[in-house]
């Protein structure tokens, strides 16, 4: 679900991705990077996305296009997103992430990022469920030309 009003973007989701205790939700051939997280905190081994007793994600958004009348950083977006993780079969508090990105053209051709995620393990995990991954921060920092 998601609103725009004027340069002012708010959007909501809920997302669960199936558990057996075992077993998690596999996608091999999809990002969990899009929608769970940039942390990337439930990527396993080979590229694949799993968590054994799945996940429930909770997440708000927040984008921001202000209208810059300078020479240069022009088509800016700020983009700010959180998340709130719990087990989708036992509903432990798994953690919560803060993801941000600012993002500007320099010229017509070149443009460059700023990305950060911030995941943080929840402090305690009830019995029987799964161990949360391991806290973890992450940066990027990109420049793009298009032709």
């Amino acid at each position: 679900m998601a609103a725009t009003v004027d340069i002012w973007t708010v959007r909501a989701g809920f997302e669960v991705l199936d558990g057996d205790g075992t077993r998690g939700f596999i996608m091999p051939l999809s990002t969990a990077h899009a929608f769970n997280g940039w942390s990337d905190a439930f990527a396993a081994v080979g590229g694949n996305k799993t968590f054994p007793d799945g996940i429930r994600d909770l997440n708000l958004q927040l984008v921001v296009r202000p209208r810059l009348k300078l020479p240069y950083l022009f088509n800016t977006e700020l983009l700010v997103r959180y998340h709130d993780f719990d087990g989708q079969r036992t509903g432990a508090d798994l953690g919560r992430e803060w993801n941000a990105q600012a993002t500007a053209a320099l010229t017509k051709h070149v443009s460059v990022a700023l990305k950060f995620a911030d995941f943080k393990r929840a402090a305690s995990v009830p019995v029987g469920a799964a161990t949360p991954p391991a806290s973890r921060s992450k940066v990027w920092v990109t420049v793009e030309y298009r032709l």
